[in-house]
């Protein structure tokens, strides 16, 4: 038997389900609303999420991405000999395959062309706003309050951290690094 997460109003109880009423608590708004989504980070996984939500039926989705352009690791790294460790044919989205990987390990400018072209396809850029970073979130009990680098500020229902870890180059300890004058793989 699979657990449906469907639920309606009647009078003060929310039916969930198998018609078994739950009593309405005060996290549980009088009436449905469409709920507010904020993602933070446009990487791989702030991508599906979007499309997932809203796939789902959620409308009112925001994506914050610091960069002005999407891709995450595959947008901030471009170093030469830059290729996936994992199959192509298992780094991507299963909505969204792609028969024509140019190999088993693709490179990764080929991944960055892949979400973009994915995020295309979805009409991603209606939702995603470039060039904005979330400087702080603070959750008021009910619902966050996000502040963002424009100077504005947003409450949503759920606040979703796509941020990923592998933006961050790790340079080895080495004398005379800082001083380097020429360009550091990762960093262009």
């Amino acid at each position: 038997m699979s657990t449906a997460w469907r639920a309606r109003q009647t009078g003060d109880h929310l039916l969930v389900d198998a018609d078994r009423p739950v009593e309405q608590d005060a996290w549980m708004p009088s009436s449905l609303r469409q709920p507010t989504v904020a993602i933070i980070g446009a990487g791989m996984s702030g991508i599906c999420m979007a499309i997932m939500l809203r796939e789902a039926g959620i409308a009112d989705v925001t994506v914050y991405e610091k960069a002005a352009e999407l891709g995450g690791t595959w947008r901030d790294n471009s170093y030469p000999g830059l290729f996936c460790d994992v199959p192509s044919r298992f780094y991507q989205f299963t909505f969204a395959t792609n028969p024509n990987w140019s190999q088993l390990f693709s490179p990764g400018a080929e991944i960055q062309h892949y979400f973009r072209d994915v995020a295309e396809r979805y009409r991603l850029d209606e939702c995603i706003r470039y060039n904005t970073e979330v400087v702080r979130a603070e959750f008021d009990g009910e619902r966050w309050q996000v502040s963002l680098s424009t100077g504005e500020t947003t409450t949503v229902d759920f606040l979703i951290s796509a941020t990923g870890i592998l933006h961050h180059p790790r340079y080895p300890q080495i004398e005379g690094i800082d001083d380097f004058g020429g360009s550091l793989p990762g960093v262009d």
